[in-house]
């Protein structure tokens, strides 16, 4: 019983404590791009770590979630690709450790590590709430601002 009623209070803790690290993370990008490229960095490193866990331990965990999600993506990963939860968990993985990586190197790197991490963010919208949207949208805008600007886009804030 206590459960059921822990359960939604969890989530909403979740949910808002999501919105506003990513809303902290858009004005520290915004205000502070060398603190926020660092932070956006280590944000798509505990990513990565997150779904591979997932994909060796609880790929079945996405098949289950999309069931309340919108219907291209319920039938997106609940029918058409079945079994291959796994193998999309460890893409996804690799996709953001690979922007992770992308966010500490400078120039045209850098710009394609932020448009992948970009495409990643802008991916979840279609979940909706169980992705704590709009922290995505949050992200993606930091990113966004933050390869916009061209003294920033080298790791020693100067251009040549």
């Amino acid at each position: 019983m206590e459960d059921t009623l822990l359960a939604p209070f969890i989530f909403w803790a979740i949910y808002i404590g999501s919105n506003l690290t990513t809303l902290l993370l858009l004005w520290i990008t915004i205000k502070h791009p060398d603190a926020g490229r660092a932070m956006l960095s280590f944000f798509f490193a505990a990513c990565c770590l997150i779904n591979i866990s997932k994909a060796m331990e609880m790929s079945w965990l996405y098949a289950k979630g999309a069931e309340i999600i919108t219907l291209p993506y319920h039938f997106f990963l609940g029918k058409a690709l079945g079994d291959l939860s796994k193998p999309i968990l460890w893409i996804t993985a690799g996709c953001q450790g690979l922007a992770s990586i992308a966010l500490t190197r400078k120039g045209l790197i850098f710009v394609l590590g932020c448009w992948c991490g970009m495409i990643l963010l802008i991916a979840l919208f279609p979940l909706g709430l169980r992705a704590a949207f709009p922290a995505s949208a949050f992200a993606a805008l930091a990113l966004y601002y933050l390869q916009k600007s061209p003294s920033h886009t080298v790791l020693t804030g100067k251009t040549r």
